[in-house]
């Protein structure tokens, strides 16, 4: 049903039309296409996820570099930024039917939030007083719109002669002309701290996303009035990016990261609707806005299809009821759990602290006791051995040749090893404000590490930056496992298992709650290595109890797969290969196994 859109900010009702499930983390971007798909731009992951028009996933673009915003062109053609690091200086091309990139703009200087306007591509280029800029895609000359510092992550947004940008630093929205001159400036903080996204409906109205007060607040076309229209109750935990499509009066609104199920949110921009269009054509009195004491969303009380849309947006609940029943699923078929083994090896080494597999079948274990690596290949004979390493604990791979060591609670043990497995060196040494012990990978560049008594930290390898994830204090031997934003971490004190739910904001602050623990001293003692395979069933290695179990994804049930009789003696580091359903069990001495896991 089409809906005509009022002037007035007062009558705009949203009316929930769909949630969209997604697993990105870091979402700076999105835009929508003439056909109706979402594209999101997911900046730490480096790559685009392509949704449907009813919320399935269509395509994924990995590996492209880093993804801040994106715009559509024409003839399925985007425009992606870079965002803000030092390798960022350009904005590309991406043909996306095709899926490859077709042309890179080099812009010389930062890049975060784009829109596409005629024959040119209207950017904010941060440092050094390049303001907003604009890049023509004929002939790639760059043209200063506005030479005034602009903060990072800022996004743009034009209507008809105007463009509107936002500024975090000042808590502020700005409408200028083509030509840079300020028409007026929206501020307070305690409707809007920190604006990030930004889209202007076909009247004008200026939506924009509160990152800090995780809400979504429109503006009239003159700056002087505003309202608040999506807050934490309708879902939005850490709010970053929308866009309102003019075609069909709908508001796409996106969270940062994974919070639970309901990523993004499909709304209609309810005005006065057809019907009420034409009852009120031959009489002056406006229809009255009545709101539902439960769901707090307001309709037009004379109108039967308002009155069914809002119904109708009750369907949420029943979609978090549908997935909770499709986990509830996924919980049980873990029962179904078998171990094959394909492999027994003879490690000869003390003290096996940590175990990995390369993509190419090999294993890898450390050895705090002589402090070296070794590595078999996949018929399990040996390969090579490094030594005098230093303190080791954890091993993560990195890509096909490349490994992250973590040097565990030894008193003088604060780095992290990056090791070049062909070249059979250490490549890099990361000093660190902490102990470093269970680790595991985010992405390629992150590394995520129990930090005792710091919690858990991760680390931008690259930039060798940290951030804290959890305060929490770690135990002595804290093992980590991640599966997309979730991270499942051991400990020994307690003799349980802890899953916890984590978001980064768009300010860079991290965020966590407990999604649910596991304690069993019947079954589980002393938990040691964990690992997660791909639909998020837990591997736990006890090494008191002597045995390896099985968590469910909820937490709620568990198997044992390996005790005594399966040869473990104190089994410590275990590794769940996500790409060929195996796992890697390693005894802290002499002995590690390698098993197929029947699903």
């Amino acid at each position: 049903m089409a809906i005509q859109q009022t002037k007035s900010i007062e009558h705009l009702v949203l009316t929930l039309e769909k949630d969209i499930y997604h697993t990105l983390s870091n979402v700076r971007g999105c835009t929508v296409l003439p056909d109706g798909r979402i594209v999101f731009s997911c900046y730490t992951e480096r790559k685009l996820k392509v949704f449907k028009a009813d919320g399935s996933q269509s395509i994924e673009m990995k590996n492209i570099g880093r993804a801040f915003d994106v715009a559509y062109i024409e003839n399925d053609s985007i425009a992606v930024t870079t965002g803000g690091h030092e390798d960022s200086r350009q904005i590309i091309i991406i043909d996306i039917k095709n899926r490859k990139l077709i042309r890179s703009l080099n812009v010389e200087t930062e890049n975060y939030g784009v829109v596409y306007r005629g024959d040119n591509l209207i950017y904010s280029g941060n440092k050094n007083d390049n303001g907003l800029c604009s890049i023509n895609l004929e002939d790639e000359s760059v043209t200063r719109i506005m030479t005034d510092k602009m903060s990072s992550h800022v996004y743009i947004a034009t209507f008809d002669e105007k463009l509107f940008y936002t500024n975090n630093n000042t808590d502020s929205v700005n409408c200028c002309d083509i030509q840079g001159n300020i028409k007026w400036t929206f501020s307070d903080k305690s409707a809007l701290s920190f604006p990030l996204g930004i889209s202007v409906d076909n009247d004008g109205n200026v939506f924009v996303v509160g990152a800090k007060t995780k809400n979504v607040v429109v503006i009239s076309p003159d700056g002087q009035h505003h309202r608040q229209v999506l807050s934490k109750e309708d879902g939005l935990v850490n709010p970053t990016v929308l866009k309102y499509v003019r075609s069909n009066n709908k508001l796409k609104v996106s969270n940062c990261s994974n919070i639970k199920k309901v990523m993004a949110y499909k709304s209609n921009i309810s005005g006065v609707c057809d019907q009420l269009q034409s009852d009120q054509s031959t009489n002056d009195d406006k229809p009255s806005i009545i709101g539902c004491p439960d769901c707090k969303r307001g309709f037009y009380e004379e109108c039967n299809m308002c009155k069914e849309r809002h119904d109708q947006s009750e369907e949420t609940e029943k979609h978090v009821t549908s997935l909770n029943a499709e986990e509830s699923e996924l919980s049980r078929s873990f029962y179904n759990k078998k171990l094959t083994l394909e492999r027994k090896m003879y490690t000869m080494l003390a003290n096996v602290n940590g175990c990995s597999m390369l993509p190419d079948g090999r294993m890898v274990f450390t050895c705090s006791h002589w402090g070296k690596i070794k590595v078999f290949r996949p018929d399990g004979s040996e390969d090579f051995e490094m030594k005098n390493i230093g303190p080791l604990c954890d091993v993560v791979s990195i890509g096909n040749d490349s490994l992250v060591v973590t040097s565990g609670d030894e008193s003088y043990s604060r780095q992290i090893y990056i090791i070049d497995i062909e070249n059979k060196k250490v490549k890099k040494r990361i000093n660190v404000n902490s102990h470093s012990l269970g680790a595991a990978l985010f992405n390629d560049n992150c590394l995520c590490y129990s930090a005792a008594k710091l919690g858990i930290q991760e680390i931008y390898l690259k930039e060798e930056f940290i951030n804290n994830v959890i305060s929490t204090e770690m135990s002595t031997h804290a093992y980590l496992a991640i599966l997309r934003n979730t991270i499942y971490y051991t400990d020994r004190k307690t003799h349980s298992v802890i899953c916890i739910g984590t978001s980064c904001t768009a300010t860079g602050e991290h965020t966590s709650w407990t999604v649910w623990t596991f304690k069993d001293e019947n079954v589980l003692k002393s938990p040691n290595g964990i690992a997660v395979d791909n639909i998020g069933s837990v591997y736990v290695s006890g090494g008191a109890s002597c045995n390896v179990i099985v968590i469910s994804n909820n937490g709620l049930f568990h198997k044992q797969l390996l005790s005594k009789e399966d040869g473990l003696t104190y089994p410590g580091a275990l590794h769940y290969d996500r790409s060929t359903n195996k796992l890697l069990v390693a005894n802290s001495y002499d002995y590690a196994f390698l098993f197929n896991v029947n699903n």
